[in-house]
């Protein structure tokens, strides 16, 4: 096991109507790094990407870095599996943003890479969240997106 293991999780687009209730069926790709963020060889393409990160963080216990938690956790949560440390980038983005009052500016990982290249900056796109068809009711969570406003003194 490589100390301060860091991996990067892309999950691939698909229809949330063919997954599985019980066990997601999610696709996509680990990308182990280094702790300064460079990759460690190729991206790995995994059929089931719940499964993959289970046994990766049972063996490695490492620190995963996803776009937005929003998209991932609830099939995580779903299926059992816990991780123990992670950096949700645009919740980083907006702690951030936050810090140095910038309130409502986009906070996706896209638009945070755009600010460091020092490119234009696009919109967040709309909230994703699949669903686990058995989930019943909607409790938010901790991490669920509210509108950041600016407090009033």
């Amino acid at each position: 096991m490589m100390k301060d293991m860091r991996i990067a999780v892309v999950v691939d687009e698909g229809d949330p109507d063919q997954f599985n209730a019980a066990h997601p069926i999610l696709t996509g790709r680990l990308q182990p790094l280094a702790p300064d963020g460079t990759p460690l060889g190729p991206p790995e393409q995994v059929p089931d990407l719940i499964t993959a990160m289970a046994a990766r963080e049972q063996a490695d216990h490492p620190r995963w870095v996803w776009a937005t938690g929003q998209q991932l956790y609830p099939w995580l949560l779903r299926s059992g599996v816990r991780v123990a440390t992670c950096h949700d980038v645009a919740l980083v983005e907006a702690l951030l943003l936050a810090r140095d009052g910038h309130f409502n500016h986009p906070r996706s990982a896209l638009a945070a890479w755009s600010r460091l290249n020092g490119l234009p900056v696009p919109p967040d796109p709309p909230p994703h969240e699949p669903q686990p068809a058995s989930r019943t009711g909607h409790q938010q969570s901790l991490f669920d997106p509210t509108p950041t406003t600016k407090p009033t003194p």
